[in-house]
């Protein structure tokens, strides 16, 4: 619905009462300390198309009883369980790969390099509890190499059960070599291998 024009401010109440309007360029704010409460089950908080709920870094959501960090809610919702594939490459006249850490928005990721790229490092960050993750090297791009997939800000458990400072993923440079991790979170900031193929030493 449109904003009633003959209004001269941008936040008002409707005549009859029962509707509060912020038109374009008005603000309805909950200040320090106050909050804004849906106090039945039946009521709603509906948001139309189009719309967008906007949470920045350092905002706190509450869920019977447990906090979630704004940031970690964004990964949960739209990176960490998206079904994204994101190919990694060889920065251009680089021996490292052009992207470092593990996308937050990706659910498969490739990594492909050259033979001139021979020890290059590769991060697992802070995670969410349920994130799944595949990483892959594969045949045709990959040549002979090594890449070592380590940690930062979170513990990784290898496959035997117990924590491992990272991995080594090796490429022979057969047309065929290729390795495959797969990675789950099985708690915040800690990863899991739950499979693993090809040279991959712990």
């Amino acid at each position: 619905m449109a904003q009633d024009e003959t209004y001269q401010t941008t936040v008002y109440q409707e005549q009859g009462g029962n509707r509060y309007v912020a038109g374009s360029g008005g603000q309805i704010t909950a200040e320090s300390g106050g909050s804004i409460v849906i106090a039945s089950a039946a009521g709603t908080l509906r948001m139309e198309s189009g719309a967008t709920l906007s949470a920045y870094s350092g905002t706190v959501f509450g869920f019977a009883g447990g906090n979630v960090a704004g940031d970690d809610m964004r990964r949960m919702l739209v990176s960490e369980l998206a079904g994204d594939t994101v190919i990694i490459g060889q920065g251009a006249g680089s021996t490292v790969l052009s992207v470092l850490n593990l996308p937050k928005n990706a659910r498969i990721v490739i990594l492909s390099h050259t033979s001139t790229m021979v020890s290059a490092s590769f991060w697992l960050t802070s995670v969410s509890q349920g994130r799944e993750v595949f990483l892959f090297g594969g045949p045709g791009s990959n040549l002979s190499g090594q890449i070592d997939i380590s940690t930062s800000g979170c513990t990784l458990i290898g496959s035997c059960g117990i924590p491992v400072s990272g991995v080594e993923v090796h490429n022979s440079g057969s047309a065929i070599s290729c390795w495959m991790l797969h990675l789950t979170a099985i708690r915040d900031n800690v990863w899991a291998i739950v499979h693993e193929y090809g040279d991959i030493n712990e």
